[in-house]
């Protein structure tokens, strides 16, 4: 009959799959022998306490033995993600929000704005603006915040007759939002300011012109798209010239990771076909959704082919 305490250290066993397998073989035994020790007898379950803080540690251990730049990738690509919400959100609201629907339509609207989507909006351009002074450990916990409105704001649009932003106008900036969550504790002042920079940049873009009446009339969601992967161009761009400068591959893991959601964020653009006001119905998209599906496998295979590269040369060294 299996006792409490073998219970117990079975399930301790199992949480240290969070560290990489070598890390694993050499210390495990310490590390589960240490918990076991600290366990009432009784005890059958790690606590939420132990569980938080075997992930964290596992987590960093892998953070040490990944491939050369991609740490610091990561928190480039948080800075950049966080501008291009940002700065999408400003645009968004500005242009589209704050404009009536035309005439005619038969959307309802949210007081004085289009949809509830402006909720959003305000949400990522308070975390963006904020960044610049606060923490990062509250910056971090804070994105959480419009993430989870986000993502909660998919079946609001299905449900209601709201002129609501298209579907692939919304998703991508979720995954945007997991790429901050590796913004730095003590982020750079380049970091800092780099999201109200995006949203000045982005009142010179499109401020100085009229209103569109919807977010499919006129060409703001078929045009932010467009300079999203152009900016994500120049970040290419900068990463070759930094690995053949400074050989460091960091600038180039950041475009890497930040490639899934601008390609999903071009969806209509890349699909060459006019949005209808049925894009929320995924029967009624299926081009749109083929081509998420088939842009962003290509996306994501960047990524999965360079780590695999890396781990093959790590292992010939």
């Amino acid at each position: 009959m299996t006792t409490n305490h073998e219970v117990l250290e079975q399930r301790y066993r199992r949480l240290l799959r969070v560290y990489p397998g070598r890390y694993r073989r050499e210390r495990g035994e310490e590390i589960v022998g240490t918990y076991m020790d600290c366990a009432a007898e009784d005890r059958k379950r790690p606590t939420l306490a132990d569980v938080g803080d075997i992930a964290k540690a596992g987590l960093l251990q892998r953070l040490r033995h990944a491939p050369e730049g991609l740490p610091g990738g990561m928190r480039v690509a948080a800075a950049a993600a966080l501008s291009v919400v940002t700065a999408v959100s400003f645009v968004f609201t500005l242009r589209v929000e704050m404009s009536p629907p035309p005439g005619g339509t038969e959307f309802d609207t949210f007081g004085a704005f289009q949809s509830p989507a402006v909720i959003l909006w305000a949400l990522w351009m308070a975390v963006g603006l904020s960044a610049a002074f606060l923490p990062g450990r509250v910056t971090r916990g804070l994105v959480l915040v419009p993430m989870a409105a986000t993502l909660a704001y998919i079946p609001i649009a299905y449900l209601t007759y709201y002129a609501s932003p298209p579907m692939f106008s919304v998703i991508p900036l979720a995954v945007f939002g997991a790429l901050v969550l590796a913004w730095p504790k003590t982020p750079h002042w380049t970091m800092r300011v780099a999201p109200p920079v995006s949203l000045l940049l982005a009142l010179g873009a499109f401020g100085i012109t009229e209103p569109h009446r919807t977010y499919r009339t006129g060409d703001v969601v078929l045009d932010l798209p467009v300079l999203v992967l152009l900016a994500l161009g120049a970040i290419v761009i900068a990463g070759v010239v930094e690995y053949f400068t400074r050989r460091t591959t960091r600038t180039l893991w950041a475009a890497s990771v930040l490639l899934l959601p601008a390609v999903w964020f071009a969806t209509y653009s890349l699909a060459g076909t006019r949005m209808s006001a049925g894009d929320w119905n995924v029967a009624a998209s299926g081009t749109y959704v083929t081509t998420a599906v088939n842009f962003g496998l290509m996306a994501l295979a960047i990524p999965l082919v360079a780590l695999a590269w890396s781990h093959w040369r790590a292992a010939k060294r």
